[in-house]
């Protein structure tokens, strides 16, 4: 079963997180499918895992 995702991110020291993006590993958003949709402004995008291992966003 999946983590919570307040849980999956990881927490940097008080002083760079206010710098840094908050971090999920791939494996959790891309799940056992190797892909997932997003959408933005109306719009799908797809993020996929190759068989190599890469990550590719499409629209």
């Amino acid at each position: 079963m999946p983590e919570k995702a307040g849980a999956v991110l990881e927490q940097g020291s008080p002083s760079s997180v206010a710098t840094q993006a908050p971090r999920i590993k791939s494996e959790i958003l891309l799940s056992n499918l190797g892909r997932l949709e997003i959408e933005h402004e109306n719009e799908i995008y797809r993020l996929s895992r190759t068989k190599s291992g890469k990550l590719i966003l499409t629209k």
